[in-house]
């Protein structure tokens, strides 16, 4: 049979079928002129067609279906999306046009179109997602899916798809999924709040005693700058008791005046260093505290988990 008349085939058929049943569902509400516009804009896709013009003949048998949705035009649309390796909705139309069975076709038309049919199996798949949480929202390959709770099935090319479930306060839940022609996979999400684990660098008590030991040494720098001011007050008012009208150095050193005065610069100095280390010591440790605190967030996924980990501060 030439190619041509093969492809014609596809609405001559339902067109003598019509005979037989004057209303078939395929037909019902459908006037004499939508007919013959369906059908003028059939002929010029199957031209289009012929011509190896396959894109621009889908647009022709699309617009011939909008006017008139016969089995016998969706089929033509699988040939051309066949062609332009649209499998997907390859697929999605088949299943229009063999809805009412052999019916609409003729013979041989039904006989490829079950061909096609095998032939399109092994180049889809089937995915259904079902999830019990309401918020969550599952998206597939970036997109959107479904919005928990609820169950949506879907169909895909074979091969490695990037599911996602997110839910407020939920630990996201990533995976890849492989899907396999002409199966179906079936998958139930659930998501888990994140648990969450401390795990310290070093034994608490190290850090601790760092800052305790700043603690101690800057109290002592402390007591000491006191003990420095009473020396200070002592010599002060030493001094304006004995040297009113002035000192010699020999009276200054018999007085034990120059004596107060070493001490005072004594203590000053070990005041100063005990404060600056104990400061020292205090910072170090509180730092040595904060980043002993290291978060573990673990989050459960099939299969495994994913772990992170991350300074509390």
């Amino acid at each position: 049979m030439p190619r041509g008349l093969l492809v014609a085939l596809a609405l001559c058929a339902p067109i003598a079928a019509r005979a037989e049943a004057p209303d078939p569902p395929w037909s019902r509400g459908v006037t004499p002129a939508a007919k013959a516009s369906a059908q003028k804009l059939l002929e010029q896709g199957n031209e289009l067609f012929l011509a190896n013009k396959y894109k621009e003949a889908l647009a022709k048998y699309e617009a011939a279906v909008e006017i008139w949705d016969h089995p016998a035009i969706r089929f033509n649309m699988v040939r051309a999306q066949v062609a332009l390796d649209r499998p997907l909705d390859a697929y999605d139309n088949l299943e229009k046009a063999l809805a009412y069975g052999a019916g609409p076709l003729e013979d041989t038309v039904y006989q490829e179109a079950q061909n096609y049919q095998r032939l399109l199996a092994k180049q889809v798949s089937h995915l259904e997602v079902s999830c019990d949480q309401a918020g969550v929202v599952v998206a597939l390959d970036g997109e959107a899916l479904v919005t928990c709770p609820g169950t949506q099935r879907v169909r895909r090319t074979p091969g490695r798809h990037f599911l996602m479930g997110r839910g407020a306060a939920l630990a996201t839940l990533a995976r890849d999924v492989v899907l396999i022609g002409g199966e179906t996979e079936t998958i139930a999400l659930h998501l888990v709040r994140p648990a969450v684990a401390t795990e310290p660098r070093w034994a608490r008590w190290k850090p601790w005693t760092v800052v305790a030991g700043g603690a101690v040494l800057a109290g002592v720098g402390v007591g000491f700058n006191l003990r420095a001011r009473s020396h200070r007050d002592e010599l002060d008012r030493r001094s304006i008791e004995s040297c009113a009208n002035g000192c010699t150095e020999q009276q200054f050193t018999a007085l034990g005046l120059a004596d107060l005065e070493s001490k005072v610069s004594r203590d000053n100095r070990i005041s100063i260093a005990a404060l600056v280390v104990g400061g020292a010591a205090i910072l170090t440790g509180g730092a040595l505290v904060v980043s002993n605190r290291r978060a573990i967030e673990i989050s459960a996924e099939p299969g495994g988990a994913r772990v992170s980990i991350a300074g509390r501060f």
